[in-house]
């Protein structure tokens, strides 16, 4: 589901994000 891809892409980018805090 596209839906899913987008949840995950964001998810990944937001743990970097977090992680490099």
């Amino acid at each position: 589901m596209a839906v899913q891809k987008l949840y995950d892409f964001i998810w990944d980018v937001f743990c970097d994000w977090y992680i490099e805090l």
